[in-house]
């Protein structure tokens, strides 16, 4: 073990002495070390029997880069034309692979790891060659069009040698393991662009490593192809009917696949209600208010930011129920789920066809897009938003299994969707930030206006409208747990 640790610390010193002889870029330099760390990693079935030693020295590599990035040692790995934590999380993804596939499913973490090492590299250094039109519409990390294609193809080459080198270990036929490394390329393409700050060193492994997984040894292989392609169609449909930004639509098509393709139509009926409805309902004209003209909304394309926020603790049960297949944990989903449907029911519903708002917490009138207003028709909405998903996941649910959910789980969740609306309501009044444009002099709820940053006038700096949306689906979801353990009773 500590020869291999000081394998790789002379690694990163030649590295470092390379990349500045001959002028080459930080980022050069990290690619580097991405492609030499992974060919070294590989050959660790080869030296070490216990998994032990290995997630050891990852986790001191974690300190060790942290160290690093915070004091600009190893500058030639931490690019500081591009601030990252990749150097952190590349070795913590590789103990998170070694703590989870190391002694029985030694195709899977090989090969998510050669994908990050091998195929993120390869897209890093397609991406430099690539030119100003080949750039992607994203709001954070450089990504282009060429990179992402050729993460691409290189995921999906590495996934198909890992299932021929490993061929032993599956029975899968060639058309299923073509369509799975298909589906994994196209998966970690995503992944890869979306990525922010270095964190698709993460996020790449763990879905390649979830989807490998699944589809080789729970034979889901199929399952996932197909809910692979169904993601991408609703990912694509968002984009071209403007619902979803570029980003937001990649963030669809990652949570749809973990959703379509890990739990079925158990877990897809419900998130297909909220997604057909909400964009319906989006799209309904505004009536005549204050003799203006009615027409529909102009609101802005939904970013990852805001996908995350409505469908990420939703999201996170899907793999969570793949391991665990309790009924509390689809509650859990479904009860998420449901305030946010409500949330954009009453939000949609409220502001076209309700009457002036008024605060939930004063019950003044309030200005008709200011956070924390109300009006009856939108608060009667919520109820029903949370009551079509609630009907319906319940009705799936019991269709699909002989343990049956009782009809009082259909209460249960509506109330908890009810409970996440009413909590965002209630945060948007007391707590929301709240800022003033020092341009237009205008109140706002957002941190920049008219290009500039707005000066806070109440509220918590960090309690944007995204984190009281998130805050919302936890409240839902915290609900039939609180039921369950907190008062016994039986959902």
């Amino acid at each position: 073990m500590l020869g291999y640790a000081l394998g790789l610390l002379l690694t990163l010193l030649l590295v470092q002495k390379v990349v500045r002889r001959f002028g080459l870029s930080n980022e050069t330099g990290r690619k580097i070390v991405h492609v030499l760390s992974g060919a070294a990693v590989l050959t660790t079935p080869l030296f070490f029997h216990s998994a032990t030693p290995l997630i050891v020295l990852s986790l001191l590599y974690v300190g060790i880069n942290a160290w690093s990035i915070r004091t600009g040692a190893f500058s030639a790995v931490n690019a500081v034309d591009r601030p990252s934590l990749g150097t952190v999380l590349y070795p913590l993804a590789f103990a998170l692979l070694l703590l989870l596939f190391w002694d029985r499913y030694t195709l899977v973490w090989t090969t998510a790891f050669a994908i990050m090492a091998f195929a993120d590299a390869a897209a890093g250094i397609a991406g430099q060659k690539a030119g100003p039109k080949s750039k992607m519409p994203l709001p954070w990390d450089k990504k282009t069009w060429r990179g992402t294609a050729t993460m691409l193809m290189t995921s999906t080459a590495i996934t198909a040698a890992g299932l021929l080198v490993f061929s032993g270990e599956h029975d899968l036929t060639l058309l299923q393991a073509a369509g799975l490394a298909v589906s994994i390329g196209v998966v970690s393409a995503a992944a890869e662009a979306l990525s922010w700050r270095g964190s698709d060193n993460l996020s790449v492994p763990f879905f390649s490593a979830l989807l490998l997984f699944t589809g080789v040894y729970l034979d889901q292989a199929m399952s996932l192809i197909y809910g692979t392609g169904l993601a991408l169609l609703v990912g694509i449909a968002a984009y071209r009917a403007q619902a979803l930004d570029l980003s937001g639509s990649l963030a669809a098509f990652l949570s749809g696949t973990l959703i379509f393709g890990l739990g079925g139509w158990v877990y897809s009926v419900p998130v297909l209600v909220f997604f057909i409805t909400s964009s319906l309902l989006s799209h309904l004209p505004f009536e005549k208010k204050n003799g203006q003209h009615g027409g529909k909304s102009s609101g802005a394309r939904r970013t990852a930011v805001q996908v995350i926020s409505n469908g990420g603790i939703a999201t996170l049960m899907v793999p969570i129920a793949l391991f665990w297949p309790h009924p509390m944990v689809f509650l859990i989903y479904l009860s998420a789920l449901a305030a946010a449907t409500a949330d954009t029911w009453a939000t949609e519903i409220g502001q076209r066809y309700g009457r002036t708002p008024r605060s939930i917490i004063t019950g003044e009138f309030v200005t008709e897009r200011a956070s924390g207003g109300v009006t009856p028709i939108g608060l009667s909405a919520a109820l029903l938003g949370a009551g079509a998903v609630a009907f319906v996941g319940i009705l799936t649910y019991n269709l699909t299994f002989d343990e049956q959910l009782s009809l009082r789980a259909i209460f249960f969740v509506i109330v908890a969707g009810y409970i996440g609306q009413l909590i965002d309501s209630l945060l948007g009044a007391t707590l929301q930030f709240r800022g003033r444009c020092p341009v237009c002099a205008e109140d706002v709820e957002v941190r920049e206006h008219c290009g500039r940053s707005t000066e806070r006038v109440d509220g918590l700096p960090w309690l944007g409208n995204d984190a009281i949306n998130l805050l919302c689906t936890l409240s839902g979801a915290l609900f039939p747990l609180a039921m369950r353990f907190g008062l016994g009773i039986q959902l």
